[in-house]
């Protein structure tokens, strides 16, 4: 059920519970942890119910992960104009919030309780009157030192009385869905869980395509607003968070690891293959930036894959890569951050990007060239951290995509850019492929594929041609 609804209805929260023996130091932080994660929910939910939208926004995080029908990456005025439209449809509300619980896991704050909701419509004797059930996960981060919301999404809702209710208050809302998402878990080939999120089209589907992005990316960057496009084509997407990033499993958090990712789609694939649904479509892996190398290896090795789609790729060699990234100094700082975290399992990070830090993996005076991963317009969101464990570089500077080159077997399409630093590595990836790809030059910066409407726009309808010509171009999704 669509969780806009689920917001636009709560009232009340309720008390936290009271400890039954003396309180340990650890103890009495845990409960102020809690305490105050949930206070922010509560607030949430009594400005919501006043209708005070301005305090009702100071509960999220500047760009909040907010489940209405699939998973948006809003602001919270954003939020606010979402949940209007329905919370004005019903005389009154009257909601419970319970059992709620907040733990942290690798580093991440995560919250979960039951909200439990009454709606009124024509409210007095023999009015109408529908109630719901909902589990509810959270997720909190801290901004200028207050508790937000930063993600927000259902685990579970049932619904009892007049059901139609709810089905009708949704309709009253701005929404124009052409696909369902599913939150799905499934492991890696070294069995650590993956989050990823499956957009499954509504219409009968002939392609799925596995997405993910660039160095450091988690999948509400560049993969979710790729995955809305394609959805909204017809084409079946799964995004993911590889093992070690985002709501994904793994302790060496933030490690860009060539060999774990190819392994991470090749579970993937493992997914896709296994969904019955989808047992007669083609599978298509996609790689944004660096990703790109990996998927190529991954396809090189796995016959259960039909088309390689490269966006904007990282496609350097081994030697290219050593003398971008001054190879001596970077393997280096690797070895004596794995031998650290060998000794005491304490990690060390340097910036993915940074205009001021001359370690960064991208850095640049030009703030054009990365203000993608910088501006908290773009892809600086709070569910990103700007980090790269150091110990990364050595399994990073070794990882040669073009070995993988003359070994796909399948259609490839490469679209990039000539403006960017990637261009070479392009060239020398495809001179060594022995089926030739459909190639496509996109006027526009490297980065720009990552949330340019124009770009993006542009790149999914070469994709939606590649998988399938006679597609038409009507009615569909664009940003």
């Amino acid at each position: 059920m669509k969780f806009s609804l689920l917001l636009a209805v709560i009232l009340t929260a309720s008390c936290a519970s009271k400890h039954q023996h003396p309180a340990t130091k650890a103890e009495m932080t845990e409960a102020m942890k809690t305490n105050e994660a949930q206070a922010v929910v509560q607030n949430m939910i009594s400005a919501n119910e006043s209708k005070d939208w301005k305090q009702f926004e100071k509960s999220f995080a500047r760009r909040t992960v907010f489940f209405s029908g699939e998973p948006l990456l809003l602001k919270p005025e954003e939020i606010s104009h979402l949940v209007k439209p329905t919370q004005k449809y019903f005389d009154a509300t009257q909601a419970t919030l319970s059992d709620f619980k907040l733990k942290e896991v690798q580093g991440r704050l995560l919250g979960s309780g039951k909200i439990s909701t009454n709606f009124w419509k024509n409210r007095g004797l023999g009015s109408d009157v529908a109630t719901t059930d909902n589990k509810v996960d959270f997720e909190f981060t801290r901004e200028n030192g207050e508790l937000k919301i930063m993600r927000i999404q259902p685990v579970e809702m049932k619904v009892k009385g007049e059901k139609d209710l709810i089905k009708t208050a949704w309709e009253k809302g701005d929404h124009d869905i052409r696909y369902r998402v599913e939150i799905v878990d499934f492991p890696s080939k070294n069995g650590k869980q993956m989050r990823g999120w499956l957009y499954r089209p509504f219409e009968a589907v002939h392609d799925v395509v596995i997405l993910n992005g660039n160095v450091g990316n988690i999948k509400e960057q560049g993969s979710l607003p790729y995955a809305r496009l394609l959805a909204g084509r017809g084409i079946a997407t799964l995004v993911f968070d590889f093992v070690n990033f985002g709501e994904s499993e793994g302790n060496v958090r933030n490690l860009e690891d060539p060999g774990q990712k190819i392994d991470d789609f090749r579970g993937a694939v493992d997914f896709v293959a296994n969904l019955e649904a989808y047992a007669g479509s083609r599978i298509s892996l996609a790689g944004l930036g660096s990703s790109a190398g990996y998927i190529a290896h991954a396809a090189a090795t796995d016959n259960r894959v039909d088309r390689v789609l490269m966006i904007s790729p990282f496609l350097h060699s081994r030697l290219v890569e050593k003398q971008q990234f001054e190879a001596g100094r970077k393997l280096s700082a690797a070895r004596e951050a794995n031998h650290q975290f060998q000794q005491d399992e304490v990690l060390t990070y340097i910036p993915v990007a940074s205009f001021s830090e001359n370690n960064a993996v991208l850095t640049s005076n030009a703030e054009s060239d990365i203000d993608y991963y910088l501006n908290p317009e773009r892809g600086n969101i709070p569910q990103w951290q700007n980090q790269f464990a150091t110990m990364g570089w050595t399994p990073w500077i070794n990882f040669d995509a073009t070995t993988a080159a003359p070994r796909i077997r399948v259609p490839t399409l490469v679209i990039h850019s000539k403006s960017g630093p990637f261009a070479e590595g392009v060239d020398d990836f495809v001179g060594k492929m022995r089926v030739k790809p459909e190639i496509h030059v996109v006027s526009a910066s490297p980065y720009d594929f990552y949330d340019r409407p124009e770009t993006m726009n542009q790149v999914v309808k070469i994709i939606e041609d590649f998988l399938d010509p006679s597609m038409s171009d009507t009615e569909i999704t664009s940003l």
